[in-house]
């Protein structure tokens, strides 16, 4: 490059040539690595960006290529470079909130990266190396929201976690708290025209079991205005049949007027999951300072569960406070229950 001003910059090579225009004050060939970064921050290949503004400093380009993968984790997860990143970069990822895939998906990625890494360094693949190259990212992990039949079959036998661990796990499929690893499900970032779509959980922990063939309910107020674009629910426990996957959700402002009556289904093809969103067919604007009424009625499988629940939670800004509603039926209050948050868009 130095004598015929050319370079052939491919995401393959990027890494190795901004270094050497680093290490020699090549400035324009800084500015084309740069270039090729910034196209490639929103693609696929945005774990190649992630990968080299890390290692460079480039914080604008490391912020925009994460943001990508949170949004479009599974794609950029299966990437071939992804194998490739440094832990740190690896950490980065596992670590973010927003990751918009499922922990089954996650934990697969991570599982493949650490034998990756086993290779690329030259390890023996066994527990001790699998557990030096993991770190303490594989308490980043939410085992408890991982596939139970994956998990089974295959994490369990990873050599990864210890006997400990596995079992901590296990007795978390069967009711129990896991002290261990993190059941607070990802929040993932949802656009459309109005901004961001935010999440709020109200749980700390998820239980198993709940019954709520009657009415659940909470009362809820903001203190600022919110485009309300849906309910998380905690979903089934065990498979279901068809005829037992719909029920209601109501929504009511002070004096009981109904604001939103939908019937919602719990698909047959869930995998189980601890928490499921529901988006609203039309999103409701509701008002600061005034108290709503959520209910959620005649869900016919046992769910997961909330516990040890926040009463006030808060959002980007947003601060919902919760309280116990006379409509509840089955036990859910402002401690535990149904019911896991709402969705919403934060209104300027």
């Amino acid at each position: 490059y130095a004598y015929c001003d050319d370079v052939q910059l491919s995401t393959t090579n990027v890494n190795r040539i901004f270094y050497a225009a680093d290490k020699y004050m090549l400035s324009t060939l800084e500015t084309k690595c740069c270039e090729l970064l910034k196209s490639t921050a929103q693609s696929s290949n945005a774990v190649v960006t992630l990968s080299t503004a890390n290692k460079f400093h480039l914080e604008d380009l490391q912020k925009e290529s994460l943001q990508y993968i949170e949004n479009n984790t599974g794609k950029c997860l299966l990437s071939s470079h992804a194998g490739q990143l440094n832990s740190e970069c690896v950490q980065i990822i596992v670590t973010s909130e927003h990751l918009s895939c499922s922990e089954t998906e996650v934990c697969k990625f991570f599982l493949k990266w650490v034998e990756a890494q086993c290779e690329i360094q030259g390890q023996a693949v066994n527990a001790e190396n699998f557990r030096a190259i993991a770190g303490e990212m594989v308490f980043m992990i939410k085992f408890p929201l991982v596939e139970k039949t994956y998990f089974s079959k295959k994490v369990s036998h990873s050599m990864l976690l210890t006997t400990d661990e596995i079992v901590s796990v296990f007795r978390y499929h069967f009711g129990e708290q896991c002290l261990l690893f993190s059941d607070k499900p990802r929040c993932p970032r949802g656009k459309n025209k109005n901004g961001q779509t935010k999440c709020s959980y109200r749980h700390k922990t998820v239980g198993n079991g709940w019954c709520s063939t009657n009415a659940n309910a909470l009362n809820f107020r903001l203190n600022k205005p919110i485009l309300l674009k849906g309910v998380i629910i905690f979903g089934p426990n065990s498979l279901f049949s068809e005829a037992n996957s719909q029920f209601i959700l109501e929504i009511s402002d002070i004096s009981e007027k109904r604001i939103c009556h939908e019937m919602l289904y719990f698909s047959l093809a869930t995998d189980l999951r601890e928490t499921i969103a529901f988006e609203l067919i039309d999103p409701i604007q509701l008002n600061a300072n005034q108290q709503y009424t959520i209910i959620v009625r005649d869900i016919k499988p046992t769910t997961y569960y909330g516990n040890s629940c926040s009463s006030v939670c808060t959002q980007d800004g947003v601060t919902i406070t919760f309280e116990n509603s006379p409509k509840s039926m089955c036990g859910t209050d402002v401690n535990r229950g149904q019911i896991a948050g709402i969705m919403f868009n934060i209104e300027h």
